[in-house]
């Protein structure tokens, strides 16, 4: 049934947002970092969340961790309100949402079509044919992704921000204008993503005195549209919008207070 809420019925927080950048330049670590107690992490790359946990400096309990076992379960899991509840006014982390598409996903829907060929096909080039995507294949791939991120998009409803994380690709097929774009497989899913993402960072490092420092700036405006970005809601009077990777501050729950080299 619809219904028509008012403006003060709905929760200041809950955004989709997209991060994304180089694998090892402090994405993750800084995510759990800075993500509010009792928020959910949902890793997609086969490595031990809990490396990532010691490194970020917080006790592993602070955070709920989600094990991907297959796509349905994921869907499941998303489209559970009375779990989902559970994480209102937190955070949920998908890391990595390109991962999580461009090799998980898309595994599942190529093993899916190898198993519906018949024997003799099977037998001819057993290898190629069980890794290789079709037009259909690749439907479905965005088609299902779409749908996720519908389903975790609904939660923001009740105050629960969503982090996306990717990694970079460099002139990507959907978009060779980009020199820098989240790494997604295809066309139709990446040139409608940022339709439902608010806002799309580009995570980069940066260095003072020849030193690497931390955390990493996340550009929210790019010079030239070189790269993927989106920033809204009230803008600060510099060039560019640049943000220490800090959830407190993307979020808002404390002031930027960052200078020009983005330090805090």
């Amino acid at each position: 049934m619809s219904q028509i809420k008012s403006m003060a019925d709905i929760p200041d927080s809950g955004k989709v947002i997209l991060l994304y950048g180089e694998t090892g330049v402090g994405k993750t670590t800084s995510l759990l970092k800075t993500a509010p107690k009792g928020s959910l992490y949902i890793p997609t790359e086969p490595r031990n969340p809990k490396i990532s946990m010691r490194a970020a400096g917080r006790p592993v309990d602070d955070i709920r961790v989600y094990e991907y076992t297959n796509w349905m379960d994921l869907m499941e899991l998303a489209n559970n309100k009375q779990l989902m509840a559970e994480f209102a006014n937190k955070c949920i982390i998908i890391d990595s949402a390109s991962y999580l598409m461009n090799v998980r996903l898309s595994n599942e829907i190529e093993d899916e079509a190898f198993d519906a060929q018949d024997d003799d096909k099977k037998a001819i080039k057993t290898i190629v044919s069980s890794s290789k995507m079709s037009q259909e294949g690749f439907g479905g791939l965005a088609s299902q992704m779409s749908r996720l991120i519908k389903a975790f998009g609904d939660l923001t409803k009740q105050g629960t921000d969503i982090i996306l994380v990717a990694l970079l690709a460099e002139h990507p097929k959907w978009d060779r204008e980009l020199a820098a774009a989240p790494a997604f497989k295809g066309k139709e899913f990446p040139t409608n993503l940022p339709g439902s993402c608010d806002p799309i960072g580009y995570v980069r490092t940066w260095s003072k005195d020849g030193k690497k420092q931390f955390p990493p700036l996340v550009y929210f405006e790019s010079d030239g549209d070189e790269y993927l970005c989106k920033f809204t809601g009230v803008r600060p009077d510099v060039d560019i919008v640049r943000i220490p990777l800090d959830l407190n501050i993307i979020l808002g729950n404390k002031k930027k207070g960052a200078k020009e080299d983005g330090t805090v």
